[in-house]
């Protein structure tokens, strides 16, 4: 009976299988065998993902570990996957592996496992109701690695496992193992030692099975390491053992005569040989499991060390978010409160606009009401005005109608006294001082009649423009409080009804000032008729009788020059007018004419 430290333990964990087709008249059993031992596990209901549970385990020792068909490698790890075949690679230890063992179509693909550091090859074979797929470990030559990473892809499953529920696949990524074959080699070890490496770095999506699309990125880096051939060991013979190989072939081939020896088998060189190739064999396993030990520890101690130091920086970690989770809930408090101030005086700004708004609003109601009262009152006086000024105006066209009329009477009893005068001058040619005395004597009191019209047609017009400057006055006083009150609101009606008025005022002054220019040529081109007449008559009799006409048209332009400028002076006393008004400049050009006319005339009479 072996040691007890010599004792092996295989332990096989089937937890659950994937993907198998559902019969319930039927039960699932995995069958598993290990140098002729079989073992199988429990029945379990035949369905989608049959839950198993179940450790397989073979007990053997370090004897019958080295007779059994057991192929073992202890440097590298093989994984291939043909059509048919899968290999898988488990370790042997005495820790329990567990696997997941995924059935799909015809084949099986690893889900998850532990891997410890020694594994050897192992032969399994795993029965499932529908078909049969064998798993073994082999060795596999670089043609076939080659043949497998080109074919066939590492397939990655992403599962979400949570607490209650069932599993569920997320999505499955595929690693393509021949970019790594074809990636650069680095050298492993020193220079001289055979060992190279090859590195693959990349980034691959992982996409969902039934809408196939895209829910995460896998970032993988893998890593193939060639430590080279297996080193063939040597095995040491004793001396003694080498002083005793001559005498075998010496005893084994006697003559022939001579009967052969007995000799116990415990004595002979081969057994010692053997048995002491055992021992050097057992040597040197304890002596590779302590190396693996030591190295084991070593690789603990260092894990757990920076286990340790990821745990002081986690802690430090936590402890400044701490710090900054606390300064951040200060600094939230005091905004929470500045925002509820800010709240509070928003709503007594808010009441308070409210308030102003009402307040405003009542006001501009009730200066609206005042603006359309006033402007209401202020176009009845308007059109009171308005309809005054027409009845001027009608009764100063009834009198200019009546002027027409009575320059109309005069002008056909001038025409009588015409031909009276032509017909008397005829009868009377032989006294011509008498007939000239007549003449002139009726000349003179058609001027005096024809200037008294004029004055009289002067003063009504002053009177108009008085009548019309108080008016002024009154509205310029009425425009100066309404502007007082509302002058923004008024502006627009005060502008159109002043332009109005100036519209009107200009409209009658042009029309005055037309009629009086009219008199006046009409008066001028009369008496310049009647002196020509006078002077066919006479001939060239002294020039005395024509003094008097241009003594009278001297009066009259400056009683016509006087008139202008009291006029104009009284439209700029008004206030309303100015000097760059037209009104104005047209009576200062009438002025400034008038004053070179009687410039001229006195020039002329001199």
């Amino acid at each position: 009976m072996a040691a007890k430290s010599d004792q092996l333990l295989i332990v096989v964990s089937v937890l659950e299988g994937r993907h198998f087709p559902k019969s319930p008249r039927l039960s699932l059993v995995v069958q598993a065998s290990f140098d002729g031992e079989h073992l199988e596990t429990d029945p379990v209901e035949h369905r989608e993902q049959p839950q198993f549970s179940t450790e397989l385990a073979w007990e053997l020792d370090r004897k019958t570990l080295h007779h059994s068909s057991l192929m073992m490698d202890q440097k590298r790890e093989k994984i291939i996957v043909l059509s048919s075949t899968v290999f898988l690679l488990f370790s042997i230890c005495c820790d329990s592996q567990h696997w997941i063992i995924d059935s799909n179509v015809s084949r099986f693909h690893l889900v998850s496992g532990i891997v410890l550091p020694r594994q050897h090859d192992y032969r399994l074979h795993v029965k499932e109701s529908h078909y049969l797929a064998l798993l073994r470990v082999a060795m596999v030559t670089w043609r076939h690695t080659w043949r497998c990473f080109s074919r066939v892809p590492l397939v990655v499953e992403l599962w979400d496992r949570g607490s209650s529920s069932r599993d569920q696949l997320l999505g499955s990524a595929s690693i393509q193992l021949h970019q790594l074959l074809s990636s650069e080699k680095t050298q492993l070890g020193p220079t001289g030692d055979p060992g190279w490496r090859q590195t693959h770095q990349d980034r691959i999506p992982v996409v969902h099975p039934q809408p196939s699309e895209r829910v995460a990125e896998l970032s993988y880096v893998a890593t193939l390491e060639d430590l080279g051939f297996i080193k063939a060991k040597e095995v040491l013979v004793s001396d003694s053992i080498q002083d005793g190989c001559p005498a075998v072939p010496q005893s084994s081939h006697p003559g022939p005569g001579a009967p052969p020896a007995p000799q116990a088998t415990r004595d002979t060189l081969e057994y010692r040989a053997a048995l002491e190739l055992e021992m050097w064999k057992e040597e040197q396993e304890d002596l590779f499991d302590d190396q693996l030990k030591q190295k084991e520890l070593r690789h603990m101690q260092a894990l757990a060390d920076e286990w340790r130091k990821r745990d002081r920086e986690r802690e430090a970690l936590v402890k400044k978010k701490e710090l900054e989770f606390n300064l951040l809930e200060e600094k939230l408090q005091k905004t929470l409160c500045d925002l509820e101030k800010r709240e509070k005086q928003l709503a007594e700004a808010e009441l308070q606009t409210q308030r102003l708004q009402r307040e405003l609003r009542a006001e501009h109601d009730l200066t609206q009401k005042e603006l359309q009262e006033a402007s209401r009152r202020l176009q009845r006086e308007s059109d009171h005005l308005v309809a005054l000024e027409k009845e001027k105006v009608r009764l100063m066209e009834e009198e200019r109608g009546r002027l027409l009329q009575q320059m109309a009477d005069a002008e056909a009893r001038y025409q009588q006294l015409q031909k009276e005068f032509q017909l008397f001058r005829e009868q009377q040619n032989l006294r011509p001082e008498f007939r000239l005395q007549a003449e002139v004597n009726l000349l003179a009191l058609e001027k005096v009649e024809l200037e008294r019209k004029l004055e009289s047609t002067t003063k009504s017009k002053l009177h108009y423009k008085q009548q019309w400057g108080r008016a002024l006055k009154e509205l310029a006083r009425f425009k100066q409080r309404e502007q007082e009150n509302a002058m923004a609101r008024l502006k627009k009606q005060q502008a159109e009804l002043e332009a109005m008025r100036l519209r009107y005022l200009a409209t009658e002054e042009k029309e005055v000032v037309r009629q009086d220019r009219q008199e006046l040529d009409d008066i001028r081109n009369e008496l310049n008729r009647l002196k020509k007449q006078e002077q066919e008559k006479l001939g060239p009799a002294p020039a005395e009788p024509d003094s008097a006409p241009s003594l009278n048209l001297n009066e009259s332009a400056e009683e016509h020059l006087s008139r202008l400028l009291e006029e104009r002076d009284t439209l700029l006393r008004t206030g309303v007018y100015t000097h760059d008004d037209r009104i104005i400049a047209e009576l200062s050009r009438q002025i400034q004419e008038m004053q070179k006319n009687n410039f001229q005339h006195f020039s002329k009479t001199s």
